[in-house]
């Protein structure tokens, strides 16, 4: 064998060798990345096991039943949970906040859950969201009121969720867990023409809103409530522009 001839064997193992490497090194590394994969999702479906499992507790639907039958006008509805439930308050700062919703069951931020009336009753407290879904549970049987959960948003993320509802035809909102009155429980009775007014006087610092559609069934006995399955199917309204289409008649509370 000539030199040249050497030399181009030895180049085509040195490659053959590079390259068995190589693909020796990727294989290594898929089943590595698999690996990895199979303990996330592993995980991501433990956290879902325990964020959304089933609540026990005392309450069961005749009790809760009971309870609507008794306390289906807006303002009992409001003096009820504002009585048996307790709600988590903005007063802490945001770190401590956030350690109370971590230890909070179905509230760490990956799970986004919301509880119905009787899931709320057999924890004994909530959020705000919990608070308008068990105002709206409370006040279902009656339609006359038209009670609707509303979510407020900030682009940055922040967000509260209120209830409001129609009296005397008026429109009122009850709102827990407040971070903006700085209180856990806020009762404004139905003194506005219309909805929109309602926000523009009282929600102008949030960006935009989305009323929720929820079935009173699951509003009084649903179980491992998805919040995202029920914002995504919403629409949602800009604040803004309502602010700037104001009628000729029409002034903010605080203008006038």
């Amino acid at each position: 064998m000539s030199l040249k001839q050497y030399i181009k064997v030895g180049l085509l193992g040195a490659t053959i060798g590079f390259g068995g490497m190589y693909v020796i090194s990727q294989i290594k590394d898929d089943v590595k990345n698999k690996k990895e994969r199979l303990i996330k999702i592993a995980k991501q479906e433990e956290l879902k096991k325990e964020c959304f499992s089933e609540i026990i507790g005392p309450y069961d639907k005749q009790d809760l039943e009971k309870i609507v039958l008794k306390e289906n006008t807006p303002i009992f509805a409001f003096n009820r949970i504002a009585s048996d439930i307790k709600f988590i308050h903005h007063k802490y700062n945001r770190e401590e906040e956030e350690k109370l919703i971590e230890n909070y069951p179905g509230k760490k931020k990956k799970c986004f859950r919301y509880y119905s009336l009787q899931e709320t009753y057999n924890l004994g407290s909530g959020l705000c969201i919990d608070g308008a879904m068990s105002f709206c549970a409370l006040l279902s049987d009656n339609p006359e009121y038209k009670a609707k959960i509303v979510i407020l948003r900030k682009d940055k993320g922040e967000g509260h969720a209120i209830s409001i509802f129609k009296e005397n035809e008026k429109y009122g909102y009850v709102s827990f867990n407040d971070p903006g009155q700085g209180s856990n429980q806020v009762f404004i009775r139905a003194k506005y023409d219309n909805f929109e007014d309602l926000i523009k006087n009282n929600f102008a610092h949030y960006d935009k809103f989305s009323k929720l559609k929820v079935d009173k069934e699951i509003l009084k006995f649903g179980k491992g409530i998805n919040g995202h399955n029920l914002e995504d199917t919403s629409e949602w309204t800009r604040i803004k522009p309502l602010l700037n289409e104001r009628t000729a008649g029409f002034k903010l509370e605080i203008e006038k």
